[in-house]
């Protein structure tokens, strides 16, 4: 219900071993009742004024971090551009394995260290690190004369 669904479709049964069907989903009798004691129905938004005020004014936080990451993005896909060029001019692979396996370890132990889901921060570089050999391998693929002018 915290995710502002309209319901809930929950089957139960006396003895779900014994059901025809979904016996692996079926909750007893007991534990629908577990379910609906613990069950927690929220405000689908902020009701008040004040309550409104004050989640849009963290909302703004969130905005403007937003944009902080999305301009450092940019800054580091500037540098892996310079990467790309480097690698066409110096004839070196747009792979480099022990680079990524350098990355995802500092960068998931710096996630743990700050507290960060460590998982989730090592799927934000995978894409990253997509992106980056996507756009080193254009670089790579260009002809000589289109590489310096961009």
């Amino acid at each position: 219900m915290d995710l502002n669904f309209d319901g809930l479709m929950v089957e139960t049964h006396p003895n779900p071993d014994k059901a025809w069907s979904d016996k692996e989903q079926q909750l007893t009798p007991a534990g629908l009742k577990n379910l609906f004691d613990r069950l927690i129905i929220r405000e689908k938004s902020a009701t008040s004024k004040k309550l409104k005020a004050t989640l849009e004014e963290l909302r703004e936080l969130v905005d403007k971090r937003d944009e902080e990451m999305i301009r450092a993005l940019k800054e580091r896909m500037s540098v892996i551009e310079q990467i790309g060029i480097f690698k066409k001019e110096n004839n070196i692979a747009v792979l480099q394995p022990e680079r990524w396996n350098e990355i995802a370890s500092t960068r998931t132990e710096l996630a743990k260290e700050m507290g960060l889901s460590d998982e989730m921060v090592l799927k934000i570089f995978q894409l990253i690190h997509q992106e980056s050999i996507r756009e080193q391998t254009e670089i790579l693929n260009r002809k000589k004369d289109e590489v310096t002018s961009g």
